[in-house]
C-alpha cells in the first residue's frame, strides 16, 4: 500500500500565473497563493496576522485553467506535494517545496470546499 500525500490550500494569487512551455509542447504554469491567518494576541489584545505564501504549478489542462486567473483571485486548490532540488553556485543545495495540483476552483466558500471534496471522493471511487 502506497503513502498517499495530499494537501488542500486556499489562498490569493500573489501574482499573475506564470507560463513555461518544454520543447515537446508540455506547458506547465506556476503561482503563489497566499494565505493570511489572524488571531487576538492574549498578552496585547490586538490583532496579530501571520501569512504563508506556498507554491503550485499546474499541467496539462488545468494549466490553461490556471491562466485564466488574474493576480488576487482568490482559489481553492488540491494536489500533492513536490520538492524541487538543484545544486546552487558553490555547491550548497537548494530546494523548493510546492503543491502539483490535481483539482482547482475560484471561490472562497465553505461550499466551493464542499464540493472539492466530493469531486475528489468520486475520482477516488472511480
Amino acid at each position: 500500500m502506497s503513502d498517499i500525500s495530499q494537501i488542500t490550500f486556499q489562498g490569493r494569487m500573489a501574482d499573475d500565473p506564470k507560463l513555461h512551455t518544454f520543447p515537446n509542447g508540455d506547458k506547465e504554469v506556476s503561482v503563489t497563493l497566499i494565505n493570511n491567518r489572524q488571531w487576538k494576541n492574549k498578552q496585547t489584545g490586538l490583532l496579530d496576522e501571520k501569512s504563508i505564501g506556498l507554491k503550485i504549478k499546474a499541467t496539462s489542462y488545468l494549466a490553461d485553467k490556471l491562466m485564466k486567473y488574474p493576480k488576487g483571485t482568490s482559489l481553492l486548490v488540491t494536489g500533492s506535494i513536490d520538492v524541487d532540488t538543484w545544486d546552487k553556485v558553490g555547491g550548497e543545495k537548494g530546494s523548493m517545496t510546492y503543491i502539483v495540483i490535481d483539482s482547482l476552483q475560484p471561490g472562497t466558500s465553505y461550499h466551493a470546499y464542499i464540493k472539492m471534496k466530493e469531486e475528489l471522493a468520486s475520482l477516488k471511487a472511480a
